[in-house]
């Protein structure tokens, strides 16, 4: 099992993009495991604050301003930014409401272990990550049904409650797994703890493609607007925060356009109510392909550009 679990990690950029058309091919696998989505979404958050590096996210704090600015961008500058612009793009409003709320989640809990391999910034992605984790139940909600007054039918206290409990006890339960291990057995443990997360990711993105396949048989055109809206999301996003901050240098201002592109809209699905938008589903099971395709096709690209610098 360790192997297994060490291949996995060994072989993420070429597992993840094979998930999701598993995904896609086998609607009825995608189906058995639906009922999994919400245990996967706290598992992969406790896994990811079992690995965070919490000695360095205080080392971190030598650079507050500089963190506390990307962080305000990546969890309340961009939406004020993409938000005015959208209504102008002519696209469905269902897709319009599903780009606008993905500037208000947190980047992807795995960016932190994905930065080494695109040769980004892993301290600010691991600081990032973290901190937009632990506050997004405070930004989220108020964001979304005040401020963009998106409709997501269920209350602002309710999604803070909801949110808060689903990220509290994730980083309650990580504490008590890290204070039960020790740091040395803990280290011992770390690759098959990323192993581990990798398989909750594969059974995560073929879980979170149940219905799709039908979805889109039934309006191919529909469901293609949303995957090119997903990929158009990602790179606009990231351009945008890469020429927000090259005042960083070229490292960081990648490391923080791959965070703006890259958001953990997984944790919308285990706390909307199943009467939510159904466009909002759709987009945040088509937002998972440039999640798990564009860190492959992104490798070589930032690896020039770094190359460059």
């Amino acid at each position: 099992m360790r192997r297994l679990l060490a291949l996995l990690v060994s072989r993420a950029t070429l597992i993840l993009p094979c998930s999701v058309a598993i995904g896609l091919l086998l609607p009825d696998l995608a189906a058995l495991l639906r009922p999994a989505i919400t245990p996967l979404v706290w598992g992969l958050l406790t896994v990811a604050m079992i690995r965070t590096d919490w000695p360095g996210l205080r080392r971190l704090a030598a650079q507050p301003v500089r963190v506390l600015l990307v962080f305000t961008f990546l969890m309340m500058g961009l939406v004020f930014l993409v938000a005015p612009a959208v209504p102008w793009l002519g696209v469905p409003a269902g897709l319009a409401l599903s780009v606008s709320i993905m500037c208000l989640c947190p980047p992807i809990t795995s960016a932190p272990a994905l930065a080494p391999i695109l040769r980004l910034n892993q301290p600010l992605s691991l600081v990032a990550a973290v901190a937009g984790l632990l506050l997004a139940p405070l930004t989220l909600p108020p964001l979304a049904l005040y401020l963009l007054g998106l409709d997501l039918n269920i209350s602002v206290l309710d999604l803070m409650a909801r949110l808060g409990g689903l990220v509290g006890s994730a980083l309650i339960a990580a504490l008590l797994v890290r204070r039960l291990l020790g740091s040395r057995r803990l280290q011992d443990a770390s690759v098959s703890l990323d192993g581990l997360g990798m398989l909750m990711l594969v059974i995560f993105a073929i879980a979170i493609f149940d219905g799709v396949t039908e979805k889109f048989l039934a309006d191919p055109l529909y469901v293609l607007a949303f995957v090119v809206g997903a990929f158009a999301a990602h790179a606009a996003y990231q351009l945008i925060a890469v020429l927000c901050f090259s005042w960083m240098g070229r490292r960081d201002a990648l490391t923080v356009g791959f965070l703006a592109g890259t958001r953990n809209m997984g944790l919308l699905l285990a706390v909307l109510p199943a009467t939510a938008e159904p466009a909002l589903f759709l987009y945040i099971a088509t937002a998972q392909f440039p999640i798990y395709i564009m860190p492959t096709l992104l490798r070589p690209i930032y690896r020039r550009l770094l190359a460059q610098n």
